[in-house]
């Protein structure tokens, strides 16, 4: 269950987030210190289409079905039986019977559910599950959760164990290791992060190669040799590629192509039409724009204006995004090749775009986008966003986007640059999510060698901190989660035999992937 708490009144309610959440009210204190408010996914309209809306419909429908799940069991008359896991690897008899009486299996669960202790101490057991399923699951941690100071929110499911995970990944940074293993580059990138003397002293130096290669820009072909060192080395621009599995097809993996490009969350957060708050926030922005453009080293007319371009772009983009007409789930699913792209968005030089990707990894020893060209595998989360996304590469000069590209290369890489940088993103971090403080200096650098070696930085963590025996135990558990599942497909009314044994052989087929590949699999990488 993913609980969400944050700190500011309206922070994260503008993405109609289908869960409940709590932030710090301005200027006094709610119950335990936050403000708590109900938010529910909108129906569609003119500016709820789109990707993202697609995503929300679904998460909406999956909570939904969780919540009648646990209230059908709860309902079931079954005989009670233990509550637990079987060792051995079998199914136990509460995964696959609930109890005579509802009641009785809900008091069962409280006294002798064998909660981890964790669990059973956020849960409040003085609510009907079937009447507020969050506030059974979650209610007591949220009323004793306290939100750090350096954080807008956080999210019980996934937070500790975020946590706990950082700060083991510190100490094995810290770590001296010898000369030319493998985990010794983890502890040496670690280490030039930390060198707060050498960051200071440098300043916005290590910017330079970066501003450069966005004020050479005085062609097209220039802007979009640009676009793809960005691409390379992680800098978001308003093209977002992802590769992921097939929606109908898991076997095979598609591009998919999502809109990008916005510094604020989200693209509600630029309606500054009718909004004051939208108002409030692009304020800000547009402050802290010109601030770090001038740490970088340009005058404030210069950086005044950067910051005006930027703030055009995007809002232009997230209007793009807005408009973005409402499809079925069915229709979502359109892939094209990469002729049809071409198509589709004529002023966006894919081939040439695709191409300098390729080269570049090329350049480090990979292989990337082999498979693109007369194969259906580009997916559009956004047909309408790149359609307008083309039409505004072809209406503007390549001196048009230079402005959004210095201030978005200096926005991205600032988290790792001096204090004078760090100190304009809190104030932006204050305005837009209620932060008190800045995190640790090595909770960044942590997140910066994840980042940068992910391949080496798993490893050295499942090395320590992952033994096989608890590999063992999550695989057991899964093994009780599937034929738990198949044991109840066996009895389900609805299904013919046919369906039935497709379930059941797509159960059966089902391999588990957990912590960590098999050592040696490509995966792991090498980070060279």
């Amino acid at each position: 269950v993913t609980t969400p708490l944050r700190r500011k009144e309206g922070a994260g309610k503008r993405r109609e987030m289908a869960d409940y959440s709590a932030a710090r009210l301005p200027g006094h204190q709610a119950e335990g210190g936050y403000y708590t408010f109900e938010v529910h996914v909108r129906a569609p309209d003119a500016k709820s289409g789109g990707a993202g809306a697609r995503r929300r419909r679904i998460a909406g429908a999956v909570a939904g079905v969780c919540v009648a799940a646990v209230c059908l069991i709860g309902a079931t008359s079954r005989p009670a039986g233990p509550v637990g896991l079987a060792e051995g690897g079998g199914v136990s008899n509460q995964m696959l019977f609930g109890s005579r009486h509802r009641t009785t299996f809900l008091d069962q669960l409280k006294t002798d559910g064998n909660f981890p202790p964790a669990v059973h101490s956020a849960m409040d057991f003085t609510v009907d599950p079937c009447t507020n399923f969050f506030q059974y699951a979650c209610g007591t941690w949220q009323k004793k959760a306290v939100i750090p100071a350096e954080q807008g929110g956080i999210a019980k499911s996934w937070d500790t164990a975020e946590d706990k995970a950082y700060a083991a990944l510190h100490q094995l940074m810290l770590a001296e290791y010898p000369s030319g293993s493998p985990d010794r580059k983890v502890h040496d990138w670690f280490k030039s992060c930390m060198d707060l003397k050498t960051v200071q002293e440098k300043k916005a130096a290590p910017l330079k190669p970066w501003l450069a290669s966005v004020e050479a820009i005085d062609s097209h072909d220039k802007l979009w040799d640009t676009l793809v060192l960005f691409q390379l080395w992680s800098i978001p621009t308003m093209i977002k590629l992802s590769v992921s599995a097939d929606e109908k097809e898991p076997l095979k993996h598609d591009l998919f192509l999502e809109p990008s490009g916005l510094v604020l969350p989200d693209s509600s957060y630029y309606d500054t039409e009718d909004d004051d708050d939208a108002k409030k926030h692009v304020a800000a922005l547009h402050k802290y724009l010109k601030s770090i453009t001038m740490l970088a080293g340009y005058s404030e007319e210069e950086a005044h204006a950067s910051a005006d371009r930027t703030i055009e772009v995007e809002k232009m983009l997230a209007q793009f995004q807005d408009d973005e007409p409402w499809v079925s789930i069915e229709d979502s699913y359109m892939h094209y090749n990469k002729s049809q792209l071409e198509a589709h968005s004529p002023n966006i030089p894919w081939d040439k775009y695709f191409g300098g990707l390729s080269a570049g990894c090329k350049e480090s020893g990979l292989e990337c986008l082999s498979t693109l060209g007369d194969k259906n595998n580009l997916v559009m989360d956004a047909p309408y966003f790149y359609q307008k996304l083309s039409e505004a590469f072809g209406n503007h000069t390549a001196d048009y986007w230079k402005p959004y590209l210095r201030t978005h290369v200096i926005y991205n890489l600032s988290p790792l640059l001096s204090d004078a940088f760090l100190n304009a993103t809190f104030k932006l971090d204050a305005e837009l999510d209620g932060v008190e403080d800045q995190p640790a200096r090595w909770h960044k650098c942590v997140a910066a060698v994840q980042h940068g070696l992910p391949g080496l930085t798993d490893q050295l963590y499942v090395k320590h901190h992952f033994p096989a025996s608890a590999k063992k135990k999550a695989m057991t558990m899964m093994e009780q989660l599937r034929q738990a599942f198949i044991s109840n497909l066996k009895n389900v009314k609805w299904m013919d035999e046919k369906t039935r044994a497709a379930a059941m052989h797509k159960a059966e087929s089902i391999d588990f992937n957990i912590g960590s590949p098999p050592r040696g699999a490509p995966l792991w990488g090498s980070d060279n």
